[in-house]
């Protein structure tokens, strides 16, 4: 313009001439990149450049858009029949990247296809298949609790929790375990001579006591059943030595009620105390009932035959079954009180009462 610059330099040129300085204000973000501002001039530059090179760039109509924002729901929505949240993580960050790519690439052969909704659309829906997952699983977990909080220590159900339904087999499954039945001897008698209160009273303190000693063993509570108590060892979790704790949590029983013993003789004159009968062996375990109820329990011969130990058992009597004689050989004392005939059994039976737990030397 001074004409220090000859004008045959620019021969067959255009010549763009405006501000190139952030202060004089002349910078402004473009469509394409939102980090950096780009100046005036260059922005009419890039339009000069583009239309010499004949590149000119068509955006979708409204219908195509709307189209690609559907697609890509349906391809995150794949992720929804996964049961894994990896896999519905792994089909969004390919849908959103593989989206990008493809934009820029349609961009360099002048297509400019939507950013926005498409990107959008699939992050969303991932964000609502991680609350529907977060709810589920938070759901699962509240019916487990529900399950098998009131009958399982809190280390069981914390384990259960953890491991979700994956570590139960709820439907049905064959299993070694031990069974415990404890009855309270006397208690008929005394529950016709005393008020109600004061039976109720009297029950649930042998109840409380039957719980912990089950619980102390990691065992778990089945069901009650009036003034009886069934417990499982090894189900519905793996539980180590579990025909051991069946034991011990029997000589717990009788021990610790004898302090309650104790003060029912004082005030009725009357006897009462635990009788509790264990065995072991292959049970049937599972959820068993109607569409109405449904409870955890164990079925089969080896459940009946410890019902039938813990019938003969006197007050104090901690009945097994030879199986569990023998299996805890060396482990425990015991005194054979001979066979008996019990109810429902084909061949009698050698009754064994166990007095003591053997002391490591």
């Amino acid at each position: 313009m001074s004409g220090e610059i000859p004008k045959e330099y620019f021969a067959g040129t255009i010549v763009l001439i405006g501000p190139y300085s952030a202060g004089m204000m002349d910078a402004y973000m473009t469509a394409i990149k939102h980090d950096t501002a780009m100046f005036g001039v260059e922005v009419h530059a890039n339009i000069v450049q583009a239309f010499l090179d004949g590149i000119e760039k068509n955006s979708l109509s409204i219908e195509q858009s709307l189209l690609i924002t559907l697609a890509m729901i349906v391809f995150v929505l794949l992720g929804w029949t996964a049961r894994k949240m990896i896999v519905a993580t792994i089909l969004t960050v390919i849908a959103v990247c593989g989206y990008w790519l493809l934009t820029s690439r349609m961009y360099e052969q002048g297509y400019i296809f939507p950013l926005l909704f498409p990107i959008a659309s699939a992050i969303i829906i991932y964000i609502a298949r991680v609350a529907l997952q977060y709810l589920r699983e938070r759901k699962a977990k509240k019916q487990i609790q529900n399950l098998f909080g009131r009958y399982v220590s809190e280390s069981v159900v914390s384990t259960i929790v953890k491991g979700g339904e994956d570590a139960l087999k709820l439907g049905g499954q064959r299993k070694d375990i031990a069974v415990l039945f404890v009855d309270i001897r006397g208690f008929t008698p005394l529950s016709e001579g005393l008020g109600p209160e004061s039976v109720v009273e009297i029950l649930n303190n042998y109840l409380e006591i039957t719980t912990q000693a089950i619980f102390k063993q990691n065992g778990t509570v089945d069901k009650f059943m009036g003034d009886s108590t069934m417990a499982l060892f090894n189900a519905p979790l793996d539980l180590d030595d579990y025909v051991f704790r069946a034991v011990k949590c029997g000589l717990d029983m009788a021990s610790s009620a004898a302090q309650i013993e104790a003060d029912i003789k004082a005030r009725t004159g009357l006897n009462v105390g635990f009788g509790i009968g264990i065995n072991c062996g292959e049970v049937v375990i599972g959820n068993v009932g109607s569409s109405k109820r449904m409870e955890y329990t164990a079925i089969g011969s080896v459940v009946n035959t410890a019902a039938r130990l813990e019938s003969i058992a006197k007050a104090g009597e901690v009945i097994i079954s030879p199986e569990i004689c023998e299996r805890l050989k060396g482990r425990i004392l015991t005194e054979s009180l001979g066979k008996c005939q019990l109810k429902g059994i084909a061949e009698p039976m050698e009754i064994i009462r166990v007095t003591g737990i053997v002391e490591p030397e």
